[in-house]
């Protein structure tokens, strides 16, 4: 980490269609209120989320001279941090770091806290996952196996972790197909994967690189990106939306502060997250992730974040 107690550094940037901030080259001194900052991750370390958390915190280090730690705090499905970062001083002392299984925790009545209780700063890219089965499914495209549990009338079991982003996932494929497909709970992606191979589950849902090294190894078949984009790490394998199915649930990566914070405060962290995303340092992080640029200053993330959140509601209601 950087320690400095001048927060201060001269950038030559070009924020070409970055939410509105100029498109010209200029110079900007980044000054921030705070010597330290806590980056909360309501996720245990390694995972996509934890990655891409450390990328920006150490971008922010080296363009402000703040000192970032990242916060590892996954206890009660990600209540604690959220909880920390609420009841946190709003000084720009305190951020959160996450996406949107914020909003099924809220939704499936697993967290107290929802998107309402803070102030979305900015959304920094999307992580896309896909739907998998194991190598000797019968089916290797959505509509196949949509067509095989017509036919067969045989119920699917699908392994997803509740209260995150894969429940979603889940949920919305089994309506597609009118609840033949039976969610469990198999936890993290780290216990779904063995699950899935030893035959236990039907489908599951794996990030870009599980998908890439378990296809590889003949293991499973991917059946669809959830997304109606390609992803560019894996450009060969079909969207839900090419497929048919309207179904485009990418997790979006989204800086959380308190409700409080000074206008001031959230401008300075929009600026600097607008900076961050240009540089070549933080998008070979974000390729090595596996996340697409998506950037959204501080008014545009919170339609977003509207917007998803009510998705995400209307989708569990069903």
């Amino acid at each position: 980490m950087i320690n400095t107690m001048k927060k201060c550094a001269a950038i030559a940037f070009v924020t070409a269609g970055l939410g509105g901030f100029s498109s010209t080259a200029l110079a900007a001194e980044l000054d921030y209120p705070v010597d330290n900052l806590r980056l909360f991750v309501p996720a245990s370390p390694g995972g996509g989320t934890d990655a891409l958390a450390r990328e920006y915190a150490r971008e922010f280090e080296a363009l402000t001279g703040t000192s970032v730690a990242v916060v590892n705090q996954s206890g009660g499905g990600g209540v604690s941090a959220l909880q920390s970062v609420i009841n946190a001083k709003p000084d720009g002392g305190t951020l959160l770091f996450y996406h949107s299984a914020l909003h099924v925790a809220s939704n499936s009545g697993r967290s107290p806290y929802s998107y309402e209780d803070m102030k979305p700063i900015a959304t920094l890219g999307d992580l896309n996952e896909v739907y998998v089965v194991p190598g000797d499914a019968p089916y290797s495209t959505l509509n196949e196996m949509l067509e095989y549990i017509e036919k067969n009338d045989e119920r699917l079991t699908m392994g997803v972790q509740m209260g995150a982003g894969t429940q979603l996932k889940g949920q919305a494929l089994a309506e597609a197909a009118d609840g033949q497909i039976r969610l469990v709970d198999a936890g993290s992606e780290g216990q779904r994967v063995p699950m899935l191979l030893g035959g236990q589950l039907d489908i599951s849902v794996f990030s870009i690189a599980n998908g890439l090294q378990y296809e590889e190894s003949g293991d499973i078949q991917v059946l669809a990106v959830v997304s109606d984009k390609e992803d560019p790490a894996a450009p060969h394998w079909p969207t839900t939306v090419s497929q048919g199915l309207d179904i485009s649930l990418p997790l979006v990566f989204t800086i959380y502060s308190q409700k409080e914070l000074s206008d001031e405060i959230v401008q300075s962290l929009g600026e600097i997250s607008a900076i961050i995303m240009e540089r070549e340092s933080f998008q070979t992080g974000m390729e090595r992730v596996g996340v697409v640029p998506a950037f959204r200053p501080s008014d545009e993330a919170e339609e977003f974040v509207s917007q998803e959140e009510h998705m995400v509601s209307k989708l569990l209601e069903e």
